[in-house]
């Protein structure tokens, strides 16, 4: 296509600014391509590293623009760090991206690489989650099936009505009616699982399977820093803000006895995701160990 037609069928969906700067970047692209064949010499040019850490004031100029921006600046991998240097660096010359909208796609593209992270890195230790139901929205990063399986709210109800759901419960949100449940079948087979509950879907799955080796642990935050991370996790919009605090309120309340009802507190206000999941599996080796034992036992 030309580069007219090209805007004619893409600027209605993502405005004439954001097409011309993908086909300059396309075009960019292309100049700088060379003629390649298979019977040419291997020629992988060589790239020197840069090991700079992050400019402070530039993290300093975005980091309330971008929330995400001082888990990576703060974080133990220089990997992250590079990332922070790299993305500062590039705003700081380009106006284009010192907008609203930009800000929050560049902390969007975070949640989505730092999600991705913690999930390959949980099942290096060869756990998986299991994916639950849900009527709410899918959020930047996500992915079907993955995250949680994303139902209508009549198929919800449906699956209800069948005894599909081990438990389930109902949220009323800023933005609605959300309801969350694990499907009986998401038990059957769950070694080496992980299933997140509430205190109250945790009682009824105890009360309905007694028999299931289910190894309960709470992740323990102080309220400043879970307020903290419901802040990075959100937009900034004030939707988002009523949301948070609903959810902070309605949370408190619902997990004020939670410590009573599980096996294993660990703290998890200071740590990565890898490191939480290492104490988490060397606690349910812990409980396996005494499983087997009463097995043993008992026969």
């Amino acid at each position: 296509m030309s580069e007219d037609e090209i805007h004619e069928y893409m600027d209605e969906y993502y405005g004439h600014d954001v097409v011309q700067k993908g086909l300059d970047n396309t075009m960019l692209i292309y100049g700088k391509a060379e003629y390649y064949k298979l019977t040419k010499d291997l020629d992988i040019p060589y790239i020197p590293l840069n090991t700079s850490e992050p400019n402070k004031k530039l993290y300093e100029k975005f980091k309330n623009q971008i929330p995400l921006l001082s888990e990576f600046y703060h974080s133990e991998y220089d990997c992250d760090r590079h990332l922070v240097r790299d993305i500062v660096a590039y705003i700081d010359t380009d106006p284009y991206y010192q907008t609203d909208e930009a800000y929050e796609k560049i902390n969007e593209c975070l949640h989505y690489i730092k999600d991705s992270s913690e999930k390959m890195k949980v099942r290096s230790m060869g756990y998986s989650r299991v994916a639950t139901c849900t009527t709410r929205p899918m959020r930047t990063g996500e992915i079907d099936g993955v995250d949680y399986y994303f139902i209508s709210q009549s198929e919800f109800m449906n699956m209800i009505e069948k005894g599909d759901f081990a438990e389930y419960r109902e949220y009323e949100t800023e933005k609605g009616m959300w309801l969350y449940g694990s499907r009986l079948g998401d038990y059957k087979y769950a070694s080496n699982k992980v299933i997140i509950l509430t205190p109250e879907g945790l009682k009824n799955i105890k009360k309905k399977y007694p028999y299931l080796p289910i190894v309960s642990i709470y992740l323990d935050v102080s309220n400043k820093e879970l307020k903290r991370r419901m802040f990075v996790r959100s937009n900034g919009s004030v939707e988002d803000i009523k949301e948070n605090k609903r959810r902070y309120k309605a949370d408190k309340k619902d997990f004020k006895h939670i410590k009573k009802y599980v096996d294993y507190v660990v703290s998890n206000e200071c740590r990565d995701a890898y490191d939480t999941a290492r104490i988490c599996k060397e606690l349910d080796e812990i409980e396996k160990r005494k499983h087997r034992k009463n097995l043993l036992w008992k026969s």
